[in-house]
């Protein structure tokens, strides 16, 4: 009989990246670019030592290019320092309504895809998204060699979740740079 894993049911939105002031705001990493959604959540998921939590969201700001969260769950800046990293998620169905584009893809969705090329087949896995100044960018690794792949309409051709696998169009010499 199959166990049903939990973490199915929730999407990874981002991370706690770094205190914000010594109340336990904090920067929210994203790994999506639905901040405005984001920013509208009342509850997220956040995946401690101790297991999932919700946390209730008492503001989040804008700042820059990310959001400062202050959660009722979080009281002060030592506890951020003890949560950074921390993954938050929301739940699917909420992830899912955030977007009517049905060609967007999270990056939890993305990472661990096998990569095949039109030409060279099977090249390797995505390892991490890497989101580099406006540039959306594919750490992709096949052994001990790995090579970064932009994640743009012209070589992704096909992002294909439930077949696990990212169907590119590699231009020439890409795999043979290195990050």
């Amino acid at each position: 009989m199959a166990v049903h894993d939990p973490m199915h049911d929730y999407r990874r939105i981002g991370s706690v990246l770094k205190p914000h002031g010594v109340d336990g705001s904090f920067l929210f990493f994203s790994e999506t670019d639905f901040l405005d959604w984001v920013a509208t959540r009342k509850q997220l998921i956040a995946q401690t030592a101790s297991g999932l939590q919700t946390w209730h969201v008492i503001y989040a700001r804008d700042h820059r290019e990310t959001l400062i969260l202050k959660v009722k769950e979080v009281t002060d800046r030592n506890q951020v320092e003890a949560l950074r990293g921390v993954p938050l998620f929301v739940p699917e169905k909420d992830a899912m309504e955030a977007c009517d584009d049905e060609s967007f893809s999270y990056h939890s969705e993305i990472v661990g895809l096998e990569v095949h090329d039109r030409v060279h087949g099977n090249v390797g896995s995505v390892t991490m998204v890497l989101e580099v100044r406006d540039n959306t960018l594919l750490q992709v690794t096949s052994g001990e060699r790995t090579f970064l792949v932009p994640f743009v309409q012209a070589i992704v051709l096909e992002v294909d979740s439930e077949g696990n696998r990212l169907m590119v169009d590699l231009p020439e010499g890409l795999m043979d740079l290195n990050p």
